[in-house]
């Protein structure tokens, strides 16, 4: 994201894009993780690249401006090998086709789709033991393999 802040604008409010890595109908491509899409979307490039076949039309609205309509494709997703996401199977994911310029991903995903190719984070939790009587609680930090006691 480039930002040129003047005098009295706070930038906390910003977040920082989401993406993932992808491949889609077998090429490596990153996709933009948007909470506002309603629909799929892959790029101009990464259509005609893949020779896709339109399955249909569909008018796709941005943020600013009129609706625009666009061929509406099936294709075929799966998280990158090495992405930390275990597929089983691709995904068959309707999109519409857009031209995406002047940006580093081919493909834009709306956030519940999005969410199936990122992955899960790991958290750790501690085992806690107690025993009934005498208050015993012994607490192990799996990743530092320490344990902290107390009776």
């Amino acid at each position: 994201m480039c930002t040129t802040v003047d005098g009295g604008c706070d930038t906390t409010a910003f977040t920082p894009l989401k993406c993932v890595s992808l491949s889609v109908e077998g090429m490596p491509c990153l996709a933009l993780i948007d909470s506002g899409a309603q629909i799929p979307v892959i790029s101009q490039d990464l259509f005609e690249a893949l020779a896709l076949k339109s399955c249909g039309w569909v008018d796709l609205q941005g943020v600013v401006g009129d609706a625009v309509r666009s061929p509406l494709v099936k294709v075929s997703m799966k998280p990158r090998a090495g992405s930390g996401v275990d597929a089983v199977k691709d995904v068959s994911v309707p999109c519409a086709v857009a031209p995406l310029l002047y940006v580093n991903y081919c493909v834009i995903l709306p956030t519940e789709i999005g969410m199936k190719f990122q992955p899960v984070p790991t958290v750790n939790v501690a085992s806690v033991k107690s025993i009934v009587g005498d208050v015993k609680v012994d607490v192990r930090d799996d990743d530092q393999n320490n344990f902290c006691g107390q009776t």
